[in-house]
């Protein structure tokens, strides 16, 4: 996806895996609230990389 421009950083999809295996297995229960904070601060990237799929997906529907 790095390749195909969808997402910027292949690195800041290894933390989000990490972070989304802290709230599964809820690694971090004790500190709730900088659990919730770094949720929080990637809320933006998922969103700019869900539109960038759309856009992806739009333009090579667009090319065949």
């Amino acid at each position: 996806m790095e390749k195909l421009k969808i997402i910027d950083s292949s690195q800041q999809w290894v933390e989000i895996k990490e972070l989304r295996n802290i709230i599964v297995h809820e690694y971090e229960v004790d500190d709730l609230l900088n659990l919730f904070n770094k949720i929080y601060s990637y809320v933006p990237i998922l969103f700019d990389t869900l539109n960038q799929v759309k856009n992806y997906l739009s333009s090579t529907k667009m090319n065949k």
